[in-house]
């Protein structure tokens, strides 16, 4: 009998590869991604997809973010707005910030995600 060579984990590399989470710029694309790598679990039965998920989740729950930081997560990623629309709702719900300070943000909420899943280290 003869032996058939199937790449099993071909899909899993493929999404590690998209979205490296140990990089900070692999961490912005996958947050800007997340609704379409969630509804891949479901829709295309994608294990890769869920260790990915999960892997975010996990950084996410382990390092240190603001209130602030946790709301700009919702609102710029999860919401898709832009930063200066997520600047004006912000400003609306009484805090005080600029679309500077937006930018400064997700650059600290990416590093710190990229930090943790590369080195597992709590990022101050």
């Amino acid at each position: 009998m003869g032996t058939v060579s199937v790449d099993l984990h071909a899909k899993e590399r493929a999404l590690d590869n998209l979205f490296p989470i140990d990089t900070e710029a692999g961490v912005s694309k996958l947050l800007y991604a997340l609704p379409q790598v969630k509804e891949m679990r479901f829709f295309e039965g994608d294990f890769g997809a869920c260790d990915l998920v999960l892997d975010l989740e996990h950084a996410l729950a382990n390092i240190k973010i603001t209130e602030t930081q946790q709301r700009i997560i919702e609102l710029h990623y999860h919401q898709d707005l832009t930063q200066v629309t997520t600047v004006a709702k912000m400003q609306e719900e009484g805090y005080t910030i600029t679309q500077q300070g937006i930018s400064d943000n997700l650059r600290t909420i990416n590093r710190r995600i990229s930090k943790f899943h590369k080195e597992g280290v709590i990022v101050e």
